[in-house]
């Protein structure tokens, strides 16, 4: 039953608190070799318990259309290896694009690095706590540091964020 839904396109996912992946048509299954990858991290991290709703956005190639980097933490499928954008906030005032963090990640190491970053997230982040803000918050996850995205409105939000 799984697979025919799987085949069919009908496959739900868990909602909620949970990590979530979203990814691309992979151009009507014209850049298929990045979809092992994104099965593999739906395999170990989907519907893993966070603080607060995490998407994991997957783009099959380089011109990134889908929008991966919008999303919490975002990967793009580019020349055989990976590029990694993390903290992206895709709704509000300040809604903005995840901070390119890594370039070239080699294919071999993209799940270690992704697991280890949404394993410390679920271990570390506070309740209700959204991942941009928890990657502002903690300065650095594995090597890679937090900058913060350039503000355009001044003024707080009614509703605080």
């Amino acid at each position: 039953m799984l697979e025919r839904l799987r085949a069919e396109g009908l496959m739900l996912e868990p909602v909620g608190d949970v990590v979530q992946l979203k990814a691309c048509d992979f151009c009507n299954l014209e850049k298929a070799e990045s979809v092992p990858y994104a099965e593999s991290l739906h395999a170990e991290l989907g519907g893993m318990k966070v603080p607060k709703e995490l998407k994991i956005g997957f783009n099959g190639r380089g011109m990134a259309c889908y929008g991966a980097v919008k999303e919490d933490i975002g990967i793009v499928y580019r020349k055989e290896k990976f590029d990694l954008f993390l903290g992206g906030k895709t709704v509000g005032r300040n809604a903005h694009a995840g901070q390119p963090v890594a370039e070239g990640i080699p294919p071999e190491q993209l799940m270690e690095v992704v697991s280890r970053i949404v394993r410390r997230y679920a271990e570390e982040g506070h309740p209700n706590e959204r991942f941009h803000k928890y990657f502002a918050r903690v300065k650095e996850l594995e090597q890679y540091r937090h900058q913060e995205a350039p503000v355009l409105i001044g003024e707080p939000a009614v509703c605080g964020d």
